[in-house]
């Protein structure tokens, strides 16, 4: 799952530059659905810019929540200068990625 998700988003940051442009000094998440079949390959079912977290109810409550104390943790507080600098993930949250595009 993880080098799937790292090789589409760098093939849709070199190859779609006009459909997928980052917004500059904001902090995105995009939703990504996985299948796991019964031999354990995980299949990517569809990707969502606009992600419905409503539609999780309140059984998964608790891992939103998570996901996005680890966002701010990984990515908001050291853009800031705060909390740890270079922070490669958490328990819940793995880095995929780490792509430079020269787009500053």
């Amino acid at each position: 799952i993880c080098s799937t998700t790292g090789a589409l988003f760098e093939a849709a940051a070199r190859g779609m530059m006009t459909d997928f442009q980052t917004l500059p000094f904001a902090f995105e998440v995009f939703g990504l659905d996985f299948l796991v079949d019964e031999d354990y390959t995980a299949w990517l079912l569809e990707v969502n810019a606009f992600p419905d977290f409503k539609q999780t109810g309140n059984a998964l409550s608790g891992i939103i929540e998570g996901l996005f104390e680890d966002v701010v943790d990984v990515a908001v507080k050291p853009f800031f200068g705060l909390g740890a600098q270079g922070v490669e993930g958490t328990d819940r949250m793995t880095r995929v990625l780490d792509l430079d595009l020269g787009r500053r």
